[in-house]
């Protein structure tokens, strides 16, 4: 999913020609420490970070990399045409890399605003249910206790509450962590159009746990029964529940 992600961060096309600047350019010296850097990051988001990747942790590290990736990228057009010229000689006009780089570099733009606009919204929806959840704590004088939220630094920042975000584990890992650090709360909310939070804890103690967790742990499926069965509070998208243990 990531690799799509950075073909879409460097504009679509000029995916490919990052590639092929970064195989043109590999003698040099200055391209080194960016290759090394981006491959380091590349495979730390694909294989540990596998839940926050995809969720803003891969964009938030393009700051590092896509200025330098996108000028690359920009600059291989030319020889990368030249060179897969030898299989389609109409590559190899000038009057085609510059069809192209234009080209590239206008759907780049509608494709930056078109990811900008759809980002925003889905950052929009979640802040609201940010501001719902820190709504309750707030009136109801809860905000020093801890909680167990997927953004404990933006809950953190409206209501001062301590909290861990929820490790994409099984129930016993995620419950372990409860006790660890005395969550009093569980907030759990909803991506846009979706009916189940990714750990399936939406539904309080009647969660399920995934088969494949339940592999993984060696044991049956299993219930979240450290959760309270009802939500103290419930907005769109957004359920607070009580730790019961």
């Amino acid at each position: 999913e990531i690799g799509w992600r950075t073909v879409v961060l460097l504009g679509g096309i000029f995916g490919f020609f990052f590639f092929a600047g970064l195989w043109r350019e590999r003698r040099r010296a200055e391209v080194a420490p960016f290759a090394a850097y981006w491959v380091v990051m590349f495979v730390a988001m694909g294989l540990i970070f596998t839940f926050h990747a995809p969720h803003g942790a891969y964009y938030h590290s393009a700051a590092a990399w896509l200025p330098f990736a996108f000028p690359m990228a920009v600059a291989a057009t030319g020889p990368a045409l030249t060179g897969l010229g030898r299989v389609w000689a109409f590559l190899r006009r000038p009057q085609t890399h510059r069809f192209v780089e234009v080209a590239a570099l206008v759907g780049a733009v509608v494709l930056s605003l078109v990811g900008s606009v759809t980002l925003y919204r889905l950052w929009e929806t979640s802040h609201q249910r940010d501001l719902a959840a820190a709504g309750y704590l707030t009136d109801a004088g809860l905000t020093d206790d801890a909680v167990l939220y997927g953004d404990p630094a933006s809950l953190w920042h409206l209501t001062g509450n301590p909290g861990v975000a929820a490790p994409f584990d099984a129930y016993p890992v995620i419950q372990e962590v409860v006790r660890a650090y005395d969550v009093r709360w569980v907030i759990v909310t909803l991506r846009e159009d979706a009916t189940i939070d990714p750990l399936g804890l939406w539904n309080g103690c009647a969660a399920q746990d995934s088969a494949d967790n339940s592999a993984w742990t060696g044991g049956p499926d299993t219930t979240a029964t450290w959760l309270g069965c009802d939500p103290v509070f419930e907005a769109e998208g957004v359920r607070i529940y009580a730790v019961v243990e």
